[in-house]
């Protein structure tokens, strides 16, 4: 089931830090895949963080293509 809520933002439990490991192990295995953003990142960031952290990913990919 998928419940649509405006405008939610994270909420930890006790184990985040396990259950996002998990996560970044399973999905480490696609190296293409990059997440930017709150809900990607499962974190709370301010727009100037969010453009940021996509401006850096992008400065990333492309020097790894240029290499």
């Amino acid at each position: 089931t998928v419940i649509d809520v405006a405008n939610a933002y994270p909420v930890y439990d006790l184990q985040y830090p396990e259950r996002m490991a998990h996560i970044e192990g399973v999905l480490s295995s696609y190296p293409n895949l990059h997440f930017v953003g709150r809900q990607a990142q499962f974190m709370h960031q301010d727009i100037d963080e969010i453009y940021q952290s996509s401006k850096d990913l992008v400065g990333s990919i492309l020097f790894e293509s240029a290499t």
